[in-house]
């Protein structure tokens, strides 16, 4: 994969191109959360100032993100129609957060958060 680097004050921004980035995205982001994470590490790592890094490659990140959205409203709406709460598959905090924004200022169902760690799921339920 190619890649381009830019630093915008506080973060330093890593763009992934080529044939075969899937491979850096792995299953849901998975492996590109791990090497930002590992590379957050590696260069937060002295006294120095704290940098953010924020990976992407070939705009998964924005494509995850309309994807979830679209996610929350279909299960706003299964929840509706059904009358009974929706529980979502397993999500990091990034993407639970987004399920949680696109629903809240929905007029007919809250959202909210059960499980632990790596387990831990969006339940979307009706208002009362």
């Amino acid at each position: 994969a190619d890649f381009s680097v830019r630093q915008e004050k506080q973060i330093i921004r890593v763009e992934f191109s080529g044939r075969h980035v899937g491979t850096l995205i792995g299953r849901h982001g998975n492996t590109l959360d791990a090497i930002q994470f590992i590379t957050s590490l590696a260069v937060n790592r002295g006294d120095g100032q704290y940098m953010r890094i924020y990976m992407d490659a070939q705009n998964y990140r924005k494509r995850r993100e309309m994807a979830l959205e679209k996610l929350a409203h279909k299960m706003a709406r299964r929840a509706v129609s059904t009358g009974r709460r929706v529980v979502l598959e397993p999500m990091n905090p990034n993407e639970r957060r987004i399920i949680h924004t696109a629903l809240q200022n929905h007029e007919e169902v809250n959202t909210g958060s059960i499980g632990e760690g790596q387990h831990r799921r969006v339940v979307i339920s009706l208002k009362r």
